[in-house]
């Protein structure tokens, strides 16, 4: 990313910095892959080839949901089921590959039944079989509270159902969990790694200890290794050996990686249990952790039948968007770190991605709008050392519209335990009152919309030290709102009160008052970066602005410089009671106007500004583009304000990097 790249070289490599924004700098490019790795032979499949990576162009800012691949915005409802299958097809084809249709023949043998806990809880072991001649199938453990139902259901990936068959398993793949790249090595090496074994609980155990059933919901669990085995082992002409096993070799034409295959399994357990009388098919809710947190949210976006999808500590791949995670982008599990790893769990096609996360056509935000406007809660950790706060909090951000143009925001939920990557009785209790809350069955005053502190740190771990937030993304603290009061029908004046809005990271302005809000602080030399967006139906003349060098009394408008927001204007710099030598006067103020044409997003869709601030010359970025460089400016430092002039407009992720 070139403003990445910029915001690097700081004060005393300004020429530099400047020679790269005028000349057309080469974009910043994440980690790129060993030269050394051995290819994975290519899946043959009949699905229509979709633009290769170099063929997409680069997208700083996350691939809008709300925008059909021709650029036409969603704005109706009626809309949304079209641009639903168009992000389904790209997500399968380049995000966890192409998984086969359902089967449409699953069949149902109970193997065996028991009362436990003295009658409290009813158990079953119940094989499913499927698939052509039925060759594949899995084992699921049911447990149903006492009581004539139909229940509510949770199902997990937590192991072997007690009393189920134990499937012989592959080795693990050569250096499996310990970071090493995945694509370097073929074959199990001198001494193969025997998969993990696990305590499988017994069914009295899970009777008398899982919160669900204690809460009047029935219990399903399963182990997601009997729908594909999770290793990385290849054979010796460089497939993955998971290919051999478990549901794959029933379906042979289809390109789906591991997670694919364990969502499926999901949907497979779901279509039993549309048919069973204690279940209440409308109340079907899915979790997993860690890797099968993952599969859990793909579950959940391709399956409409789930009612709640609750994914529980998903790391890199899940919850958070690749665009703000890894090296450079926030840190943890990045696009590059996931590809070295686990490359079988996605697609073949996201690999070429690597080193190219920008030009990614879509990111995990995706996968979140996808389960609109069913209900879905991501449950992270605070202290999960592969859980990236901002990078969960941007998919929020990426999938709100969608929630919201479907009339559901109440529908999308967060919440961060105190653990670190673990399973805790905090995730249980947050799993149940918010699938209570969502299926009617409980009201509740609980909130699930709070993100912790590091959430709102800037998406780049670029020079950490010398990073300010200047807005928490919570309240007002470090600002101050001035506000020119508009007389209101029937007289009277605005209440401040009224005007600033904060909600899950977003500050919304909504008022006819003009004002602004300052940082207490004065800045000089920096980056500075504000994401905002106009809402869809403001007039087209909207108009706001990002005041910097601002300074002196407060007033109408106060001495600074703005860096026009004005619909379809954004870029332009406007001298407000100050010179911008050799800029033109319009309107009685210096303005020197925009170097390119507009490249502001639509309405309802976000865009970014970059503002680099150096002894009093200005560099104005919108959405990537240089649109503005003014030098030789009389004022060097000042306060920074963010315009509030009669319109509706909000704003996010506003901070700033200093320079020595």
């Amino acid at each position: 990313m070139l403003v990445n790249a910029i915001s690097k070289l700081g004060r005393r490599c300004w020429p530099a910095l400047l020679a790269a924004c005028l000349c057309g700098a080469a974009p910043q490019q994440d980690p790129a892959p060993d030269a050394q790795q051995i290819p994975v032979p290519a899946v043959r499949t009949a699905f229509p080839r979709l633009p290769a990576m170099a063929e997409l162009p680069s997208q700083v800012e996350l691939p809008p949901a709300l925008r059909r691949g021709t650029g036409a915005a969603i704005t109706s409802a009626t809309d949304w089921p079209a641009r639903r299958a168009e992000m389904r097809q790209v997500l399968e084809y380049y995000a966890v590959g192409h998984a086969p249709p359902a089967p449409g023949n699953v069949r149902a043998e109970v193997l065996q039944s028991q009362a436990l806990r003295n009658g409290q809880v009813s158990y079953r072991l119940v094989r499913l079989s499927f698939g052509p001649g039925q060759p594949s199938s899995i084992d699921i453990g049911v447990f149903t509270p006492a009581g004539p139902g139909p229940f509510p259901v949770v199902i997990a990936p937590f192991g072997t159902p007690p009393g189920a068959r134990v499937l012989p398993r592959l080795p693990l793949g050569p250096g499996q969990g310990t970071g090493v790249d995945a694509l370097l090595r073929v074959g199990a090496g001198p001494t193969p790694t025997a998969p993990p074994a696990t305590a499988a609980l017994t069914a009295e155990a899970i009777a008398r200890d899982q919160p669900a059933l204690a809460r009047g919901f029935a219990y399903v669990v399963f182990d997601h290794n009997d729908c594909g085995e999770d290793t990385t082992l290849r054979d010796s002409d460089g497939s993955w050996a998971f290919r051999r096993s478990r549901f794959f070799p029933s379906y042979p034409g289809y390109d789906w990686g591991l997670l694919a295959a364990w969502a499926w399994g999901v949907s497979r357990i779901v279509d039993y249990l549309q048919t069973e009388p204690s279940i209440d098919a409308r109340g079907i809710v899915v979790t997993g952790f860690s890797r099968t947190g993952k599969s859990a949210l793909i579950a959940g976006a391709f399956d409409e039948r789930i009612a709640v999808t609750a994914p529980m500590a998903t790391g890199g791949g899940g919850m958070g968007a690749f665009r703000y995670s890894g090296a450079g982008r926030g840190g943890k599990e990045g696009l590059d770190v996931m590809l070295r790893k686990y490359p079988n769990w996605f697609s073949p096609e996201l690999h070429q991605f690597w080193g190219h996360t920008d030009r990614l056509p879509f990111d995990q935000h995706w996968f979140w709008a996808l389960v609109a406007p069913r209900a879905l809660i991501a449950l992270e950790g605070e202290s999960d050392p592969v859980s990236l706060a901002n990078a969960v909090r941007q998919s929020w951000l990426g999938a709100e519209p969608v929630y919201a143009l479907l009339a559901a925001p109440e529908k999308i939920g967060v919440h961060y335990a105190r653990r670190a990557h673990a399973i805790t009785a905090e995730d249980w209790s947050t799993l149940l009152d918010f699938s209570e809350q969502q299926l009617g069955r409980k009201s509740t005053t609980r909130r699930f919309d709070r993100f912790p502190a590091q959430a709102f740190d800037s998406p780049s771990d670029a020079s950490p030290a010398k990073r300010v937030a200047l807005w928490n993304g919570r309240d007002l603290a470090g600002w101050t709102l001035y506000l020119k009061d508009a007389p209101l029908p029937g007289g009277g004046s605005v209440d401040p009160k009224s005007v600033v809005r904060v909600n899950a990271g977003v500050l919304r302005f909504d008022t006819a008052a003009s004002g602004y809000l300052k940082t207490e602080r004065s800045f000089s030399n920096y980056r500075l970066h504000v994401e905002w967006r106009w809402p869809t139906g403001v007039p087209q003349n909207a108009n706001s602005g990002v005041l910097v060098h601002l300074h002196g009394p407060d007033a109408i408008w106060p001495l600074s410089f703005e860096c026009q927001l004005k619909n379809g204007n954004a870029g332009q710099v406007v001298g407000m009671g100050l010179d911008i030598p050799a800029a033109p006067v319009l309107n009685a103020r210096k303005r020197a106007p925009r170097r390119a044409a507009p490249s502001e997003q639509p309405l309802g869709e976000w865009n970014s500004y970059e503002i680099y601030s150096n002894d009093g010359e200005l560099l104005a970025f919108v959405n990537g583009v240089l649109q503005n460089h003014v030098q030789a400016l009389p004022q060097k430092a000042g306060q920074i304000a963010l315009q509030i002039e009669g319109f509706p407009i909000e704003f996010r992720n506003v901070w700033l990097e200093e320079n020595p």
